[in-house]
């Protein structure tokens, strides 16, 4: 279950991006923001399992300091 907070905060000041730290990103973290229109943008994410995650949990962008370890698709 989301902590409602993030969404409370984001529809309060009309915000449409969450860039949360990537370990705190959830598959109903991403439902429920994409449910308000938003999008989820997590950082920073500098290992490739950690991208790949992300990308099962289809998040809009990801953060890094490296992107030689993101994947093509």
């Amino acid at each position: 279950e989301t902590d409602a907070a993030p969404l409370a905060i984001m529809a309060s000041h009309g915000a449409l991006d969450l860039w949360p730290h990537h370990p705190l990103v959830t598959r109903v973290l991403v439902d429920d923001v994409h449910s308000i229109g938003g999008r989820v943008i997590p950082w920073t994410v500098n290992e490739l399992s950690d991208a790949l995650r992300l990308s099962a949990l289809r998040v809009d962008g990801i953060c890094t300091d490296d992107v030689s370890i993101l994947p093509s698709a």
